[in-house]
């Protein structure tokens, strides 16, 4: 990729702090030992991750790490028929972490991958409290509403919205970009209004990003569209 996928904290603290280079838009094209790993060669790509020519570089390394993506992990529900997200691979669920399976809710990495395991926990937490409320949930009549993106937005968890269920006072939606961008304001539409926005400066896919609306904005109109606009 033309940029990293790991936080930018990560970068500096354990790349630039010790002088250690990244090559960006680069992929690795032979791996040399028998025994053991002697050395490996790496090309450039180009913005179709296609190889280019007379770009090697080889280096002499006795290890070699991959990293190949995390994906959540929902096999305990493989008998159950689940709404799953084409993209983050894992269940859709509302404001209050439950599937759409009543009384089945799902959070932290095996709903979808985070940055850091403070939010795994802080989630977690959101999630133990909505289980408790659904006991008063009235959920023969649970209005959903769903939550659309933009181009700019790869994923954003809540998918839906209990129009009916908003027991706490702000809906946080949580998402990544599908690209680098500088400067971009982001805003929570429904009915082609805006609900919410805010402005933040140096998204990238690797850090996740949040915005709060609060529930008394959210009607039970229409859906709510979660857009990210370069500026």
């Amino acid at each position: 990729m033309p940029f990293s996928n790991g936080l930018t904290r990560n970068v500096v603290q354990c790349l630039h702090d010790f002088d250690i280079p990244l090559y960006l838009s680069h992929t690795v094209t032979d791996i040399r030992g028998k025994e053991k790993l002697e050395g490996i060669t790496i090309q450039e790509v180009d913005e179709k991750f296609q190889v280019i020519p007379n770009t090697e570089k080889s280096f002499d390394v006795d290890t070699l790490l991959l990293s190949v993506g995390l994906i959540p992990d929902v096999t305990l529900f493989d008998s159950l028929t689940l709404e799953i997200d084409p993209i983050t691979k894992s269940v859709v669920v509302d404001q209050n972490y439950e599937t759409n399976i009543p009384g089945l809710f799902a959070c932290g990495n095996s709903l979808h991958v985070h940055d850091l395991v403070d939010e795994v926990s802080i989630e977690s937490k959101k999630a133990g409290e909505a289980a408790i409320r659904y006991l008063s949930f009235n959920h023969q009549n649970k209005k959903t509403l769903l939550v659309e993106k933009n181009e700019n937005v790869r994923y954003v968890v809540p998918q839906t919205i209990a129009y009916n269920q908003l027991e706490v006072e702000h809906i946080e939606l949580s998402f990544r970009v599908t690209k680098k961008i500088s400067a971009a304001t982001i805003q929570v539409l429904q009915n082609n209004e805006v609900i919410q926005t805010k402005k933040a400066r140096y998204l990238v896919p690797a850090e996740m990003l949040r915005i709060t609306v609060p529930k008394d904005k959210i009607t039970g109109q229409s859906n709510l569209v979660l857009a990210v606009k370069e500026v």
